[in-house]
């Protein structure tokens, strides 16, 4: 039986058996589906017509969706709303979004600010001005007035987005400071998020504003400030990482643990030991990284010890790779590869592979890995170890003959994915390989296997690489328009879909926001109906951040042969929020993840979706190799 055809009979019986429990917008409104088809093709001007219109739920709605398109054309068009007497409260707050989506329209923002009485859609404006205002503008910003709430989590908003665009003064985080004092609890914690995020700027505390929130009842906030904390130096500050350190939420075990690494106390070696053996393994990955990231030749000798005795995979390999990130030597090199051969855990073997990419002693036996393991992850991670040892320090030059011999026989396994990191390597021109790929056909072949947009990722470094040994200019290429918005699918939806997600580990509930992304939701259902996630391994999990799955090769390199259309909403990135994996900008395909916490850096750059209704504690619990067992729609 034909693959449309299963769809179809799939399609037929889930539409029989949904119950709307909430309105669908689309099935009553072919200009809304026009709509969204056009910004799917990205046609600007027939949407600046629509925002033109005599229908305000039409005006609203491409407003809505230009935040997506973010074209400037569309900018002195967005701006007349506010000149418009019949325009309404959420055409106003689509337009403020998508003006801060689009680059250049500062101006915009604060005309449309001089002339907006709705304390909501300001929150928006400002929030937006934080995102396009050039520094000479922010004092603006700063004197706006904050005392309501609805206006104050716009102003912690425009000053996160103001530090994540490492334009932050000492002004800025003067008004930071003052944010954690407000009232309201989301402007407290976006708050707290900034001063996370503030780079290259050392922070003082000295009024204990942090320090009054370490014990707040909100874990989220606790969380926010023990990161916060990383850009404050000093034996209170340590003190007080110490304390989130023993929370009972996991997540602020796990900030006060990153922050730890930049205090220059060395007492912070015994909690991160300590942590190792915490009853939560995300606790126990997170002071691993840490300490990765430390490698101090100091604590060397308790890092191997606690890697003979570690139980979980994740926290020994990362130890084993501080170990020889450290001091590589043979009997480190001996306990790696013994674990590594007694292992059947494709993810365990590609961690412990990392751990070669100190040495460029193993590169023959990382060799063998890449041309005769049948595992995608161990492949990749053995290829990456093999490309990042010719950045040691005592790299021999006289290897790369042997490694563009290596870089050949890769080829023949007709991997765009595994080929895109040989490219990584070749296109580097501090690495000099253009003195020694005389005959790069190899490359060559391998962009016959390269299908688009499914390897647009992968292809853009192989096309470096021969761009660069041919003596030519770089171009990047543009991800080609490939799959529209499944209408007939989406419009047999509810409003919001919702759907259990069975895992080796337990289940957990999700709704999915059909009227805000058709596309990103029609895509999921679509697939979810086709069984495509049933048996897909959870390839990705960052403590504290996320949970990735529905990729094909089990790596995260592998798609199908499509891509749609990102589609940024207004919803935030909150704990248990479900978002689409991308490459960059109408890159999405059939990855997914899900939120541990909140993660507003992620807002307006990858399209949020649905999000968990019951059982995050199940979420929490996923880790690298855990799989989905099955998603059913209901």
């Amino acid at each position: 039986m034909k693959v449309k055809t299963i769809s179809a009979i799939l399609l037929a019986l889930f539409i029989a058996s949904c119950t709307k429990k909430s309105p669908n917008i689309f099935t009553s409104s072919p200009e809304l589906i026009h709509i969204h088809n056009l910004a799917d093709k990205k046609k600007t001007d027939s949407l600046i017509y629509y925002l033109q219109s005599t229908d305000t739920v039409l005006q609203a709605r491409a407003a809505y969706v230009l935040a997506s398109v973010q074209d400037t054309l569309a900018i002195p068009t967005l701006q007349k709303v506010w000149d418009a007497e019949q325009s309404i409260i959420e055409l106003r707050k689509n337009a403020a979004f998508a003006l801060g989506q689009i680059p250049g329209s500062a101006n915009a923002l604060l005309y449309a600010y001089q002339k907006e009485s709705n304390n909501q859609v300001k929150s928006f404006l400002i929030e937006a001005m934080g995102k396009t205002f050039p520094a000479t503008s922010f004092e603006s910003i700063y004197k706006m007035d904050d005392s309501d709430s609805i206006i104050a989590i716009g102003k912690a908003y425009a000053l996160y987005n103001i530090v994540t665009r490492n334009l932050a003064d000492s002004l800025t985080i003067r008004q930071t400071y003052q944010l954690l004092r407000h009232p309201s609890n989301q402007t407290k914690l976006i708050a707290a998020h900034a001063l996370a995020r503030a780079r290259n700027i050392k922070l003082r505390d000295d009024k204990n504003y942090l320090a009054q929130l370490v014990q707040h009842k909100n874990p989220e906030i606790r969380m926010a400030v023990a990161l916060a904390f990383r850009n404050v130096t000093s034996e209170e500050s340590f003190n007080h990482l110490k304390s989130l350190g023993k929370d009972k939420d996991y997540r602020v075990r796990i900030n006060a643990l990153r922050a730890m690494r930049n205090q220059t106390t060395d007492k912070k070696t015994e909690p991160l030991l300590l942590a190792l053996r915490d009853t939560n393994k995300q606790v126990q990955v997170a002071a691993a990284e840490v300490l990765l990231a430390m490698h101090s030749p100091q604590l060397l000798d308790s890092v191997l010890q606690h890697a003979e005795k570690a139980k979980h995979f994740r926290t020994q390999a990362l130890l084993y790779q501080t170990a020889m990130a450290t001091r590589p030597d043979a009997k480190t090199i001996l306990s790696i590869k013994k674990i590594y051969k007694a292992s059947f855990n494709p993810y365990q073997k590609a961690m412990l592979l990392a751990a070669l990419a100190y040495t460029s002693s193993e590169h023959k036996f990382l060799a063998r890995e890449i041309m005769f393991s049948y595992e995608n992850p161990v492949q990749i991670a053995a290829a990456q170890a093999l490309v990042e040892t010719h950045y040691l320090v005592d790299f021999p030059d006289s290897l790369k003959q042997l490694y563009a011999i290596y870089f050949k026989d890769f080829a023949t396994k007709k991997d765009v994915p595994l080929m895109s990191i040989v490219g990584s390597a070749i296109a580097d021109t501090t690495l000099g390989y253009k003195t020694i790929i005389k005959d790069y056909s190899f490359l060559k072949s391998i962009l016959k296997e390269a299908k688009l947009p499914r390897d647009n990722e992968s292809l853009q470094s192989i096309q470096q690489a021969l761009a660069y040994l041919e003596g030519k200019l770089y171009q990047t290429p543009k991800n080609p328009y490939s799959h529209p918005i499944m209408w007939d699918l989406v419009k047999a939806l509810p409003g919001v879909q919702q759907a259990t997600v069975f895992t080796n580990k337990g289940k957990f509930k999700i709704e999915l926001y059909t009227n805000e992304a058709p596309g990103s939701v029609g895509n999921f259902v679509d697939l979810a109906l086709k069984l495509y996630f049933d048996d897909k391994v959870i390839h990705r999990v960052v403590p504290n951040f996320v949970a990735q799955t529905g990729c094909n090769r089990g790596d995260g390199f592998g798609s199908e042969d499509y891509a749609i259309r990102s589609e940024f909403t207004h919803r935030r990135y909150q704990t248990g929020a479900i978002g689409m994996a991308s490459a960059g900008k109408d890159t999405e395909g059939t990855q997914w993840f899900v939120t541990h916490s909140p993660t507003p850096h992620l807002e307006g750059k990858y399209s949020v979706f649905g999000k968990v209704i019951e059982g995050q504690d199940i979420v929490d619990q996923l880790e690298m190799g855990d799989y989905i067992i099955r998603v059913r729609l209901h």
